[in-house]
């Protein structure tokens, strides 16, 4: 079976609304291919990704330093030079790693440098970190005139804690620097604090310092030439504990890789030696294949969704193999159960980065209103790709459908103003109508507009909330020191993040968590969103709003937002939410509204009392608004060391029952915490053990459904849950890139462990492919050939696509080129093909079939066959990543 594109017609018309309310002035992508910036004469090292105003800048090492743009994070424009050398000042060579930072309406670029000489020590030891700020994203930037610390440093990276605003200096320090340690230890981490923009407390305290064989110069630490190496540090913070990535060895080496450290505080308080920080161990990504070499040197931003976490790094790609050749990849990111997971290095087509359902950047002609995705009062405009008000307005961003938990983004500003009012930019953090409103605004003090604080007010059934004001002195406090030329904090833009989760809301300003309220009154209310500024005062401008379907649950509230099915379910620890119940049978929860038939859900789950042979816990993929439909899907607790990846489909009101079984690793430890994700497009069901591809189900589930968490005969804690919305189709082809253990099934045998490929004398094979472990080798000679059928297409446009290459042995000139056949068929319609490869080699071919389904017949879905056939005369043609959208 293929990916199902099935669904009923009350959610096909909002599928359409949602679509419709996207106002962006460029084309939308749906896959990608790495690397997404960098060839083998223009390479990325080091890169940087800073997200301002919906929008993305990427920055690199390299003199001079160039920014990039893009809207996406796959499709990148060079914007130009930003910054460069300077011989007559302490940054005359090496500037590298750049990171970009905005606060209060400037960007500050971090980054190294070093004194210009021919000799190696006086270049080496020389190097500091320092800064450069400008008024824009795309420069120039200008020097602060001195380094930000008086220590050796490189790869200097700025992190701000979400809890409190304070910022911190992560960087690669340089252990011989001091007197008491041996040449041998190499380069650790550290953090310091910042205390102001341009200036380091200078009192680093240890981060990790170089233990494993990787993080060795040259892989091997019984060469006698131990020399540890951690650098290229990136930062994340979850659940109250800090993870710092970095990369580990010599950046020329195909050992590079990328490892991290976890601690519940940054600071140890022990200075140089502080032992807090826990190494995880091997690296988490690292050289895959013999095509993508030597991944390091990550930075992280939010998607455009604001939800999932990316993760941009350099690498090499074969044939580009010299070390200077570095090239960008970006990759999505996953933090479960404390540990962080991402994809091994690839050059397959993957999905893009997710989008909101809605997303305006302003990106159009000037204009004395926003156009028909708004509803308007007072005076609004667009202005230089921002909208701006006057006093008294509001827009409603009535295009997007109402939302019981979302997550919206919206950068605000006010405009100047007479010293005596009290500048304020806000938005509607929730609107219901009139009557039940919450407003969220940042405003400067009357007599000094470089203070700044938050403002909560509102209605709720017709009852005005009492109002909260929160100091925003993280930023009012950066102001005191900024450079000449910086706006005052109320006038500067400041990016608002409202998280709607069921009946909490709860507000980040500039990534600083400062206001989270439970308000039961809109628990399981829907709401729009919208932009706003009060009477008096003076207006504002707004840029980069979007806005995502999503909620997360860490069970502060432990089972508050959920609706139980039987069981006992409490809350017996921060964090946690348990099934405690010791009767038999099976119990579940619920949360959402029922709405969504593309959809993500994840959660942590330990399984710590069984009560059968059978006892299962897991997650709700999807159940029906009346209940009597629902797929299950979890790892059971057998006898050691034999354990399964179960699904389940049970329908009460047929009877009916399915399953589907994966069998997993023995060893599998089910008293720990595993992470189960699904994502649902519309039929097919994909399920992830730990982040990895566990079970591809296609299910006629044509209802909108909602997620929740299940155990059978067992007891058992769940943490860290979060749903959102996707909009990416995701591959609607199973098994594209043939990664399942599989052998020649034979003659229209369909390969085994619910693989859908039908084998005629093909087989896999290890022996290089395009991209991961394995590709599929269709034999010529006996007419081989793989075939797969994809139920349940609804009508679009669709391309296929694929790498292709000769198995000729051996390899030579002069052979003819590979002649194959690439055919889809839609029902009993004629073939779409591509027959011809222009190959004769060992190279990958990328090939591609465009097709397209009618709307109207008898049938509402549709059924594809793929199929590859090699022809005969040739020993055999190779197939890999194959991907239908």
């Amino acid at each position: 079976f293929c990916h199902g594109m099935m669904m009923g017609p009350q959610r096909m018309h909002f599928l359409l609304v949602l679509l419709a309310s996207i106002s962006i002035s460029h084309a939308a992508r749906t896959s990608y291919t790495n690397p997404v910036l960098g060839n083998s004469t223009s390479g990325v090292a080091d890169p940087f990704i800073l997200k301002y105003n919906g929008e993305y800048y990427l920055y690199s090492t390299g003199d001079p330093v160039q920014v990039h743009h893009s809207y996406d994070l796959v499709d990148w424009q060079l914007s130009g030079n930003v910054f460069r050398s300077n011989r007559s000042s302490w940054y005359q060579c090496d500037l590298w790693a750049p990171e970009v930072v905005y606060e209060n309406g400037i960007f500050y670029m971090y980054f190294c440098a070093s004194l210009c000489s021919s000799d190696f020590l006086t270049n080496e030891l020389n190097r500091r970190m320092g800064v450069a700020w400008s008024l824009s994203p795309l420069g120039p930037f200008k020097d602060s005139g001195a380094p930000i610390s008086s220590f050796w440093g490189i790869d200097a990276h700025v992190f701000r804690d979400a809890s409190d605003g304070r910022k911190y200096l992560v960087y690669s320090f340089l252990y011989e620097y001091l007197p008491d340690y041996l040449p041998s230890m190499g380069t650790g981490l550290v953090v310091d604090s910042l205390q102001v923009w341009n200036k380091a407390a200078n009192s680093p305290s240890s981060v990790s310092r170089g233990s494993e064989a990787w993080e060795d110069k040259d892989g091997d630490p019984t060469n006698g030439s131990l020399r540890y190496t951690m650098e290229g540090p990136a930062t994340m913070q979850r659940d109250g504990v800090y993870y710092v990535v970095y990369s580990g060895g010599s950046w020329d080496m195909p050992t590079y890789a990328l490892g991290y450290v976890s601690s519940p505080v940054l600071e140890s308080g022990e200075g140089i030696n502080g032992t807090v920080w826990h190494k995880t161990t091997p690296p988490f990504l690292r050289s895959y294949t013999d095509r993508v070499a030597a991944p390091g040197h990550n930075a992280f931003v939010k998607a455009p969704n604001n939800i999932d976490d990316i993760c941009i790094y350099h690498a090499r790609v074969s044939p580009f193999v010299s070390p200077g050749e570095r090239v960008g990849f970006v990759s999505r990111t996953f933090l479960n159960g404390g540990h962080i997971h991402m994809d091994q290095p690839s050059i397959a087509p993957q999905d893009v980065p997710d989008g909101p359902i809605f997303q305006d950047i302003f990106h159009r002609n000037d204009s004395s209103s926003l156009g028909p995705n708004y509803k308007q009062t007072g005076g609004w405009r667009i202005d230089t790709h921002q909208a701006c008000s006057t006093p008294a307005s509001s827009a409603i961003v009535a295009s997007a459908p109402p939302l019981a938990d979302y997550v919206f983004e919206a950068n605000v500003k006010a405009l100047s103003s007479q010293a005596t009012s009290s500048p304020c930019s806000g938005l509607y953090a929730f609107y219901g109508d009139n009557n039940n409103y919450i407003n969220a605004s940042i405003c400067g003090s009357p007599n000094n507009l470089d203070r700044c604080a938050l403002s909560v007010s509102g209605v709720l059934d017709s009852v005005p909330l009492a109002s909260v004001v929160v100091n925003l002195s993280f930023l009012s406090d950066a102001q005191t020191s900024a450079p000449s030329g910086a706006p005052p904090c109320s006038l500067a833009y400041h990016q608002i993040i409202v998280t709607k989760a069921a009946g909490q809301l709860l507000i980040a300003v500039d990534g600083v968590n400062v206001f989270s309220q439970i308000y039961k009154a809109i628990w399981h209310s829907e709401g729009y969103v919208g932009l706003q500024t009060s009477a008096g005062g003076a207006g504002a401008c707004y840029d980069g709003l979007a806005l995502t379907p999503a909620w997360s649950d860490s069970f502060l509230q432990g089972a508050m937002w959920w609706t139980a099915n039987g069981g006992t379910w409490s809350s017996p620890a921060q964090n946690v939410l348990a099934q405690v119940s010791t009767a038999k049978g099976t119990f579940y929860t619920t949360r959402g509204i029922f709405y969504d038939t593309q959809y993500e859900f994840s959660v942590d789950i330990l399984i710590n009392s069984v009560d059968s042979t059978n006892s299962t816990a897991g997650i709700v993929a999807a159940t029906s608004q009346t209940g009597e439909d629902i797929i299950y899907a979890g790892f059971t607790s057998t006898i050691w060391p034999m354990a399964n990846f179960i699904v389940t489909r049970v329908n009460s009101q047929t009877g009916q029952t399915s399953q589907n079984i994966t069998i997993l690793p023995r060893g599998f430890q089910r008293q720990l915490f595993h992470n189960i994700r699904v994502v649902r497009h519309n039929n097919l069901f994909s399920f992830y053990l730990d982040n990895k591809l566990t079970a591809d189900v296609f299910i006629d589930f044509p209802s909108p459904s909602i997620p929740g968490l299940f155990t059978t005969n067992a007891r058992a804690m769940f943490s860290s849950s979060w749903y959102k919305h996707t909009l990416v189709p995701g591959n609607l082809a199973l098994n594209g890139g043939f990664e399942d253990d599989q052998v020649d099934g034979g003659a229209g045998t369909t390969a085994t462990k619910g693989n859908a490929w039908a084998l005629t004398n093909a087989y896999m094979s290890m022996a290089g492919p395009h991209s991961g472990m394995r590709k599929l080798v269709v034999t010529s000679g006996t007419k081989g050939s793989a075939v797969q059928t994809c139920s349940g297409l609804g009508p679009g446009a669709y391309v296929l696509s694929a790498y292709v290459n000769c198995e000729y042995s051996p390899f030579g000139s002069g052979l003819p080129l590979c002649s194959s056949s690439l055919q889809v068929q839609v029902d009993n319609g004629p073939p779409y093909v591509n027959s011809t490869v222009n190959t004769a080699g060992a190279e990958w071919t990328p090939v591609q079939v465009a097709f397209s389904i009618s709307p109207g017949g008898d049938a509402a879905t549709h059924t594809v066959t793929v199929q590859w056939t090699a022809s005969a005369g040739l020993n055999a043609i190779s197939l890999d990543d194959v991907f239908l959208q």
